[in-house]
């Protein structure tokens, strides 16, 4: 299957690989267009110009063939909900149901519960444009067809809503941050699930970047996107609508997208390292106060003076290995650097974290004995010698 480059930020609605995507027919996507925008008119008459505001309900017959015409395709997994579903699923989006932090710029998330019981998130954007319905209608396709654990799956969506909705699989243990912060009646996440975490994570971007059919980019990446469920199974979430605004985060932002608005495979790199210190310090990335530099200066100076265990979370250092530890930080300095191209691809993120988990899942003898081959790890993927950090910035 031919591989080519896809960004959900971009502009225009993106050509789509044929091989992947279906050619929505023009009048289906006018239609639903038609549906979801309130188009003004203006009304001449002899005497004077009226300007009248209408709802165009005769189209929402078209609309309904554009429905059957999806609904119809075997190869589109999607579910369509109507909205009538989608309002009794969240008690007409009622604001007790919306989902932690789920709540920002770009939309809203709601917990849902179907007639048959059935629990899902349904995201509603906060607004609606011509070219945000055709990048819904392309997003439906493209993410109904990502199959990967550690990627939250898409349900499907409703395309008669006023504003689009994105039905999503629920993920019941809220967010990485929400346990890193360490939140009331919340239990302080072991260091065994942090480093699980980071290397789910980082194989689910590994396999968006390079396993999917397409290279796909996050754009958003986050402790707040970061789902756990209840057996602490990590899920990268809000890959999707979210890119649309172009809205970053600037605790996470990586400084070369910042200066040259180009993203590249090492862009998604860079806020993954970002997670990486979160994971170690339990800090946010953004400081509350004002004068603070924030997460990234105050871990890459603790690198650089040798003092990352006076930064790092208590439960780290009581839990986790000092080799191992120190790979981990080794690993979230390289992707935390400012010149793009010496950071790592995600594959080899992942394949070394991976390795740590494996070491780690060996018995606690094994593991202790294992030390030097976890320092081997962390100094082939690493150009440091004695614990000097040398970066270019």
């Amino acid at each position: 299957m031919p591989r080519s480059q896809f960004s959900f930020g971009h502009k225009a609605i993106p050509v789509l690989s044929p091989t992947l995507f279906v050619k929505i027919p023009q009048e289906a996507t006018h239609a639903l267009i038609r549906l979801v925008t309130t188009t003004m008119v203006t009304n001449l008459d002899t005497d004077a110009s009226v300007t009248k505001g209408y709802v165009f309900q005769e189209e929402r017959g078209i609309a309904n063939a554009a429905v059957n015409y999806f609904s119809k395709r075997s190869d589109l997994k999607p579910m369509l909900y109507s909205t009538e579903e989608m309002e009794k699923a969240t008690d007409s989006f009622n604001e007790i149901l919306v989902l932690g932090n789920w709540k920002g710029r770009q939309g809203t998330v709601y917990k849902g519960m179907l007639s048959d019981g059935s629990i899902m998130a349904i995201k509603k954007s906060n607004r609606v444009g011509e070219d945000q319905v055709g990048r819904f209608i392309n997003e439906v396709l493209f993410l109904s067809q990502i199959n990967h654990r550690n990627i939250v799956r898409l349900l499907g969506g409703c395309l008669e809503h006023e504003v689009p909705l994105l039905v999503y699989e629920f993920v019941s243990n809220g967010t990485l941050s929400y346990h890193l912060r360490n939140e009331k009646h919340v239990p302080k996440l072991s260091w065994e699930n942090r480093l699980r975490t980071a290397g789910e994570v980082a194989g689910a971007l590994a396999y968006l970047q390079s396993c999917a059919s397409m290279a796909i980019y996050h754009r958003d990446i986050k402790s707040d996107n970061i789902l756990l469920d209840e057996n602490y199974r990590a899920v990268v979430s809000d890959l999707g609508l979210s890119s649309y605004s172009g809205w970053r985060h600037f605790g996470y932002l990586d400084p070369r997208y910042f200066r040259s608005g180009q993203f590249t495979d090492k862009s998604d790199v860079y806020p993954f390292g970002v997670v990486l210190a979160e994971l170690l310090t339990g800090r946010g990335a953004i400081s509350s106060s004002s004068s603070d530099e924030g997460l990234v200066f105050h871990f890459k100076a603790s690198m650089k003076r040798n003092r990352l265990f006076e930064v790092l979370d208590t439960l780290v250092v009581d839990e986790g290995l000092e080799e191992e530890i120190l790979a981990v930080a080794k690993l979230a300095q390289r992707c935390l650097n400012m010149i793009a191209k010496k950071r790592p691809v995600m594959k080899e993120v992942a394949a070394i974290l991976d390795q740590l988990r494996r070491i780690r899942a060996k018995s606690a003898y094994y593991f202790h004995r294992s030390s030097r081959a976890i320092l081997l790890i962390s100094e082939s993927a690493c150009s440091y010698t004695n614990n000097t950090i040398n970066e270019g910035s």
